[in-house]
């Protein structure tokens, strides 16, 4: 998956990828070429920001170009965790946050912004982030349809 398909949604402009695996809450920071195994990840290579995209905490992602733009940063999140959590976090270096709780995702999209929160059980705001695309004149975030990336990958 990470060495066929994360090539493609970046290629494409991906700001975000959704999926859903382990039965927790997982979210990278702003990656870039990174399609190894955990150990094969540098920070100064793959991240093109490495901060938690909070924008109370180091500050939101910022993608200056309008979209889509290829390569430049797609955030990998697996959110599992909506009806039972079952222990055990893989802790990849490329995550911003992980947590063992049940909870879900909630995305608002507002013009040229994308916010994420990961709602807990108990409708705590456990993590935020934020991608901010740069221009006025974008009129949304790039949001890239799987069947696009499949079909691209068959050519």
């Amino acid at each position: 998956m990470r060495e066929r398909f994360n090539p493609v949604i970046e290629a494409y402009g991906a700001d975000l990828n959704l999926s859903g695996h382990s039965h927790s809450y997982e979210r990278s920071v702003l990656v870039d070429g990174h399609y190894g195994t955990s150990d094969t990840y540098d920070t100064n290579i793959h991240a093109l920001n490495a901060g938690d995209g909070d924008p109370l905490g180091s500050g939101s992602y910022h993608k200056p170009n309008l979209g889509p733009d290829p390569n430049q940063g797609t955030i990998y999140s697996v959110v599992g965790s909506s009806s039972k959590n079952t222990g055990g976090l893989g802790q990849h270096p490329i995550m911003a946050y992980w947590e063992n709780i049940e909870g879900s995702l909630v995305i608002d999209v507002n013009g040229q912004q994308l916010d994420g929160y990961f709602i807990d059980r108990d409708g705590g705001q456990n993590d935020h982030f934020r991608i901010h695309r740069g221009s006025p004149a974008y009129r949304g975030l790039n949001i890239i349809l799987i069947k696009a990336a499949i079909d691209a990958m068959n050519e």
